[in-house]
């Protein structure tokens, strides 16, 4: 006898579902582009609303914060991707829209998303109030999604005329950066988990 008897054909079912959906998915993106933004967005959003559902209706049994944190920022990560979407589909109204209004929506998800893997780090031993931290969090990302969709305050990431600006490549860089250290207190905090 080897190691695979016990090895079925409906134990690969979720691997070839897998395989097949992302196959797919690359089909989609050769034939409508439009629609594999539409898609990945969708799938993007259910996944933090999940991450968010989980970390909230678990968050008793957690030893640390981590995951709590982590759930509360996710909700709000899918929150500006729900609006990208509504940018990118144009479900927004076109007053509030302008050229970057996009970039600038990726580029404060990304932040929003770096940034919460430290402040994670940082609140594993804590204990946040969940309200609490759910408010911090409305309020920095209403505050932002208001700067770009309304006031228009959020610094330009595009010029027509020369391209990327010096903010999107130091926002992007930032971005790696951060998740960079988070790697790195994760690491110093791995005994906790």
């Amino acid at each position: 006898m080897n190691g695979f008897d016990h090895i079925s054909i409906k134990s690969f079912r979720p691997a070839i579902l897998g395989t097949f959906i992302l196959f797919i998915i690359a089909f989609i993106s050769f034939k409508n582009l439009h629609m594999f933004y539409t898609l990945s967005g969708i799938i993007s959003i259910v996944i933090s609303g999940g991450i968010f559902m989980f970390a909230w209706n678990s968050r008793q049994f957690y030893d640390n914060s981590y995951m709590y944190v982590l759930g509360v920022a996710y909700l709000f990560v899918g929150i500006t991707s729900v609006f990208d979407l509504m940018y990118l589909t144009g479900a927004t109204p076109k007053i509030i829209a302008q050229d970057n209004t996009h970039i600038q929506l990726v580029l404060l998800g990304r932040f929003l998303e770096a940034s919460s893997f430290i402040l994670a780090a940082f609140l594993v031993r804590k204990n946040p109030n969940g309200y609490l931290l759910l408010g911090c969090f409305a309020v920095l990302v209403g505050t932002l999604l208001t700067s770009i969709l309304y006031f228009r305050t959020f610094p330009i990431v595009i010029e027509p005329e020369f391209g990327v600006t010096l903010f999107w490549a130091l926002g992007e860089c930032l971005v790696v950066i951060f998740l960079l250290f988070a790697v790195f207190l994760l690491y110093k905090i791995r005994r906790i988990f």
